[in-house]
């Protein structure tokens, strides 16, 4: 029995011994490598260059849908003041009106278009002063019952380049738009 004791104090030993040395070994191993560092670095490096990207193109579209909705508002704004002129006047008063707008460099630019013009845009025969012909150019637009309006604005973005947005629309006669 003494015998058994002994080498199970042994054993104890032994086990003790090789725990001791085992926790002081994971002491060593519990921290990080420089190597490891090196790499959590470059990878936290990338993801925050992907993230500077993506904000800087999030702030350049910002920017160009705010120059797209200034052009929209400025073309709204021409079309309304169109419509509230009397309809016979609209022709002598907006014809080939070149204004600026709020945009870096924008200019606004109203045009009228031909029967024949109209005609080739929509894809079918327009007689728009009901005359029984399509004329290329128009005598002032006299006569003219409907008016073909293309309102293009140009600028010089922000973001780079030159923008442009046209918008065509038709002026009706109506009974109550002519000049008294």
């Amino acid at each position: 029995m003494l015998q058994t004791r002994e080498k199970l104090s042994h054993a104890l030993d032994l086990a003790t011994l090789w725990a001791t040395s085992s926790a002081k070994g994971r002491g060593r191993r519990s921290g990080l490598t420089l190597v490891e560092v090196m790499i959590s670095v470059g990878i936290m490096g990338i993801l925050a260059l992907a993230m500077l990207s993506t904000m800087t193109a999030s702030i350049r579209l910002g920017r160009l849908n705010n120059e797209l909705e200034t052009a929209r508002t400025a073309v709204r704004d021409k079309l309304e003041h169109m419509r509230a002129t009397p309809f016979d006047t609209v022709f002598v008063s907006f014809d080939a009106e070149v204004s600026s707008v709020d945009l870096q460099s924008g200019t606004l630019q109203v045009e009228f278009i031909s029967e024949s013009m109209a005609s080739t845009i929509l894809g079918e025969s327009l007689d728009l002063d009901r005359d029984g012909s399509f004329d290329e150019v128009e005598n002032a637009h006299a006569g003219m019952e409907v008016l073909v309006t293309r309102i293009s604005v140009s600028w010089t973005s922000v973001v780079g380049g030159t923008r442009s947005l046209s918008e065509a629309t038709m002026l009706f006669e109506t009974p109550g738009n002519r000049s008294p």
